[in-house]
């Protein structure tokens, strides 16, 4: 192990530290009071040092482990509702006005 990235709560947010081999601080970071740029700067980070490097994050709560079978029963709970938009009358005029867009003129 080269390097890890650890991931800190601090008052207001989030604290990120580049730790060496030998568990010296090389790098700090701000206090990111979002966790999406949180996120996304560990990602940066880890793109930037390469794939092998380990992230310690002491801020995300890692769920109860649970057995398969109730993992498939909390996922099946939370299914999403496919909703599908009803045409309004606005639309259907719209779909009239671009089918014939252009009056046939009448013979002479």
């Amino acid at each position: 192990m080269s390097a890890k990235l650890v991931v800190t709560p601090r008052k207001g947010g989030s604290h990120i530290s580049l730790v060496g081999k030998t568990g010296k601080e090389l790098l700090g970071s701000v206090v990111f009071t979002e966790p999406r740029a949180k996120g996304a700067t560990v990602r940066a980070l880890k793109g930037l040092l390469g794939d092998d490097v380990v992230i310690e994050d002491h801020t995300s709560t890692s769920p109860a482990r649970t057995s398969p079978k109730t993992a498939t029963a909390a996922t099946a709970s939370r299914a999403r509702k496919t909703t599908r938009k009803a045409a309004t009358r606005t639309t259907r005029q719209t779909a009239r006005r671009t089918t014939n867009p252009v009056k046939s003129r009448a013979k002479r």
